[in-house]
């Protein structure tokens, strides 16, 4: 993982996962660097900070993202500028506020050609770009997939007639690995997208036993066991200390609360 540092550090209010990003560029695009550095940017959707191990929380929700954080920076205070997934991510991917890009809720909106986005600054400096997303929200349909060489959005069946927006983490884990595994002649640049802790919350086992009166927690446990599978296959490759690694949450989740935390590691 690169860079590393043990120390932790406090920042302003300001949008820092555009930040984050910002500074990723500034060292993939660095003329001095005799390799450029792979990128592994992981959202976990609808993630509160403060149900995070290296935020404070107290229950074992997030072994790997914890040492990952040790690690590396962690962002205390990251703000989204909208607490949707779509306009979110848009705002991410474009480092532009939801007036500029013109993506306000989900599904009614379409990023549009104009807006720059990082999977294609990336694609113009050489890099692979692919992204696994967990949810119909980000179809390529509403122009999030802008710069990707390949985007998987294929989302679960339904069930009982209805239809599904969604697809388990573990389906989207298993097509990032996959990807990871494959013999690449350039650096990448690696979105993947789990759309687990959104509601409904319902963890798979172990996580739903682990966490039975907590099933929002087990959601992100269940989430950060897959960054853990990643992780490991990124190790297994040997491209770990290659590669820069951003996990973030496009917004956090009520839970009840008008406060609506997301985190930036």
């Amino acid at each position: 993982m690169a860079p590393k540092s043990n120390v932790k550090k406090k920042f302003k209010p300001y949008f820092l996962i555009v930040l984050a990003l910002v500074i990723a560029v500034l060292i993939i695009f660095n003329p001095k660097a005799p390799v450029k550095t792979n990128v592994l940017l992981i959202s976990v959707d609808t993630c509160r900070a403060d149900h995070i191990g290296c935020y404070g929380f107290e229950k074992n929700t997030s072994p790997n993202i914890d040492r990952l954080a040790s690690e590396g920076i962690v962002f205390e205070q990251a703000i989204t500028p909208v607490a949707f997934t779509l306009p979110a991510h848009s705002s991410v991917m474009t480092g532009t506020y939801p007036p500029y890009h013109g993506i306000h809720v989900n599904f009614k909106n379409i990023l549009e050609s104009s807006s720059v986005t990082l999977a294609e600054m990336l694609n113009s400096a050489n890099y692979e770009t692919a992204g696994y997303v967990s949810t119909f929200v980000l179809n390529n349909k509403f122009g999030i997939s802008q710069g990707f060489d390949q985007y998987d959005d294929t989302v679960d069946p339904g069930v009982e007639g209805r239809k599904s927006i969604e697809r388990l983490g573990g389906r989207t884990c298993d097509g990032a690995i996959e990807y990871i595994r494959k013999k690449k002649e350039k650096p990448f640049f690696l979105f993947t997208h789990f759309y687990d802790p959104h509601t409904d919350y319902n963890p798979p086992e172990p996580f739903k036993s682990q966490f039975v009166d907590d099933p929002y927690s087990g959601e992100i446990a269940y989430v950060d066991d897959l960054i853990g599978k990643m992780i490991k296959e990124l190790k297994a490759a040997d491209l770990y200390d290659a590669t820069l690694i951003i996990v973030m949450s496009d917004h956090g989740e009520g839970l009840g609360s008008m406060v609506n935390w997301s985190m930036a590691i």
